[in-house]
């Protein structure tokens, strides 16, 4: 668990697999999750809700169509200013959410970023790198560039960039 900015706990996954989705501890769990979305702000839970749409299309996107396709539609919703969070919010939210959505990569995350911080009105860079592990087996990342900083993604200095993801301004 950690806090969230309100000091709010917030529970970090999941803890009812090992108990049963019908387990008291697993119902106490998820009412408390529902107690805690409901205490955020109205703005907070409305952007909760938009990124749970996001994040769950891309990542649906990313399964049935090709990289390119969801790229191109993920930029085309991201130049559409709709609303202005900040960008510390809108990385909460994606993060937040996509604990919560199985199979959520990094690359769901970025790309779901991406277009909410361009509905925002603020311009980020998706990197895609690559890495090899201590066995020598091939990795791939995707973080998040806004202003020159990793915003999403976590550490990234052993991957080397071999693609970015600029949004039209």
């Amino acid at each position: 668990a950690r806090l969230s900015e309100e000091g709010q706990r917030i529970i970090i996954g999941s803890r009812c697999n090992s108990h049963g989705p019908r387990s008291t501890r697993c119902q106490g769990l998820r009412m408390r999750e529902l107690t805690r979305f409901l205490d955020l702000s109205a703005q907070r839970r409305s952007l909760f809700l938009q990124t749970g749409m996001v994040v769950g299309a891309i990542r649906i996107g990313l399964w049935v169509l090709p990289f390119a396709t969801v790229q191109r539609l993920v930029l085309r919703a991201g130049q559409k200013v709709t609303a202005s969070h900040p960008v510390e919010q809108i990385i909460w939210a994606v993060t937040s959410v996509s604990r919560r959505i199985p199979g959520s990569t990094c690359l769901t995350q970025a790309l779901a970023a991406q277009a909410l911080l361009g509905r925002s009105g603020h311009h980020a860079t998706i990197q895609i790198g690559v890495a090899k592990d201590e066995e020598s087996r091939f990795e791939a990342h995707a973080w998040l560039l806004f202003d020159g900083c990793v915003i999403l993604g976590g550490e990234v200095n052993r991957f080397t960039s071999i693609m970015a993801v600029e949004a039209k301004r």
